[in-house]
């Protein structure tokens, strides 16, 4: 498993599906048949690697929009990361 820092780039993987479903956000590893259900703010971090993106800039729009202090919100975020990293729906590279 990869070191993951704010430098860290988040991609989503192009196997996965990702929608709204009875008010519940749910992904689908098309691949390898996985669902995942996802309540906010992991909600919100999936949205936010739409496009690559670094853990700092995903910490920083969290922040602005929940009230969480800056260690917890990284630390939460490089955890969440890392869940989604071992089920192999996002990629990550640091920079």
């Amino acid at each position: 498993m990869a070191e993951i820092s704010n430098d860290t780039i988040v991609e989503r993987s192009e196997s996965v599906l990702f929608s709204e479903l009875n008010n519940e956000f749910v992904m689908m590893d098309i691949q390898e048949g996985n669902y995942y259900g996802l309540e906010e703010p992991a909600t919100r971090i999936w949205e936010l690697a739409e496009s690559p993106i670094a853990v700092l800039d995903i910490c920083t729009t969290l922040q602005a929009e929940y009230d969480i202090a800056p260690a917890q919100c990284t630390a939460e975020v490089i955890s969440f990361v890392r869940q989604l990293e071992s089920h192999q729906v996002v990629k990550l590279t640091n920079a």
